[in-house]
């Protein structure tokens, strides 16, 4: 190894100690924040705007990815890392980072790490703390993939949600169409009864409507009557979730 190499070779270990102090900050009980791990630029900001737009439409399914066809430093995206919102139909948005792909010497160096039990998982779930969120996968960057430079980073929609998982918290300030909710969800589970579905719930209380819909449901050829009944729960479920968009929670401003 070269006597002005800045790491070994094997292991990625820094050989160059720096004069620098390190300040570690202690206010955060479940994760350490260094000042010597610098925020990758433009982070923070796609992961707001990740959760506004998915508390404003539930079914949109997003993740960061760079303006780089998807790479950092040579790290695929999707293969060895994502940054996505829950993947269901919800409005109770938050970030999960995904670290997958892991080798070997990615490992060694996530072990003397301050954070390693974070870094060691496979997904971990920062809520709606973008701040903490970039924080994190910033250092994961710079002190296990090594990487020094910036990115462009981008929110892209893939597939839309899932409607076998639909969850969505409602305005309290629209006690007025709780009436037409109600009506529908009991038209609906009137004949989810009879087809052997998912019935489905709401809680006045908790403001909040929960159910699922099989899309991927067998159902025969289109013109048997399980096929005739499944397009009209269909459009029932939809209906449903038509009306619970116009008052959604302002996540905002609680």
């Amino acid at each position: 190894m070269s006597a002005i190499s800045e790491a070994c070779p094997m292991c990625g270990t820094p050989t160059q100690v720096s004069n620098k102090e390190v300040v570690i900050e202690p206010q955060q009980s479940d994760y350490v924040r260094r000042s010597d791990v610098k925020m990758l630029d433009g982070l923070k900001e796609v992961m707001d705007t990740m959760i506004a737009d998915k508390r404003i439409n539930p079914m949109s399914n997003i993740v960061a990815t760079t303006e780089d066809d998807g790479y950092i430093g040579g790290r695929e995206y999707c293969v060895d890392w994502i940054i996505g919102v829950p993947t269901n139909y919800t409005n109770k948005a938050s970030i999960t980072l995904y670290f997958w792909g892991k080798s070997d010497e990615d490992k060694k160096r996530i072990s003397k790490l301050e954070n390693a039990p974070i870094f060691s998982q496979e997904s971990y779930d920062c809520g709606t703390d973008t701040e903490k969120a970039a924080y994190l996968f910033s250092e994961f960057v710079r002190n296990v993939w090594l990487y020094d430079g910036e990115v462009n980073f981008e929110s892209v929609e893939i597939e839309k949600a899932s409607l076998d998982s639909v969850e969505l918290y409602l305005s309290e300030d629209a006690s007025n169409q709780w009436e037409e909710l109600v009506s529908l969800v009991n038209d609906y589970n009137a004949l989810a009864k009879e087809s052997d579905y998912t019935l489905l719930s709401i809680d006045e209380k908790q403001h909040l409507f929960k159910g699922s819909f099989p899309t991927n449901k067998k159902v025969g050829s289109f013109l048997s009557k399980s096929a005739k009944t499944h397009k009209r729960m269909k459009v029932a479920f939809e209906k449903i979730l038509i009306h619970c968009q116009t008052f959604l929670k302002d996540w905002q401003t609680k």
